[in-house]
């Protein structure tokens, strides 16, 4: 019988080493044998880079078009601009045109999240390059345009509880 235990325990040791060596080499940046470098993902995710690329935005208004501070660049993450909108601004719609305070564009709303009255929008780039291009950076004050329907759509309350 201590021939059973013994073996039982080197067996769980040699798997305890062996998945040590594992969890070692991949906190230092080595792939562990059969490991590749994509990223986990659920069966119907999509990847930031497998999307399509994001159309470059290139409006500068003219000084008789009124711009209306709506939100505060609150992270940066990857090729994500997330934006924190400011109390009492009417949410603004996914594809809105978002500007900076020389009325220069810098993108569109890819997507909102978080509460109605006070959602976080993001915008999305092709790359990070593309954010520093634009000198971006957290605490920036973002802008849209008034009265402009061609730049500007807003999410409407009333209508989002009719779709429920």
């Amino acid at each position: 019988m201590a021939a059973l235990d013994t073996d039982s325990d080197s067996s769980s040791s040699s798997s305890s080493s062996s998945l040590l060596s594992v969890i070692l080499k991949v906190d230092e940046g080595d792939e562990p044998n059969g490991m590749n470098e994509i990223p986990l993902k659920t069966k119907d995710e999509i990847l930031l880079d497998e999307l399509p690329a994001i159309e470059e935005c290139s409006i500068i208004l003219p000084e008789d078009v009124e711009l209306k501070q709506f939100g505060i660049v609150s992270s940066i993450i990857e090729q994500l601009v997330i934006i924190e909108s400011m109390k009492d601004i009417p949410p603004l719609n996914e594809d809105s045109v978002v500007f900076k305070e020389d009325r220069h564009s810098i993108g569109k709303i890819f997507e909102i999240f978080g509460p109605v009255p006070h959602p976080f929008y993001v915008l999305r780039f092709n790359t990070t390059d593309q954010i520093k291009e634009k000198d971006i950076k957290i605490k920036d004050t973002m802008y849209f345009a008034l009265n402009i329907e061609d730049f500007t759509q807003y999410v409407i309350p009333d209508k989002l509880k009719s779709l429920m």
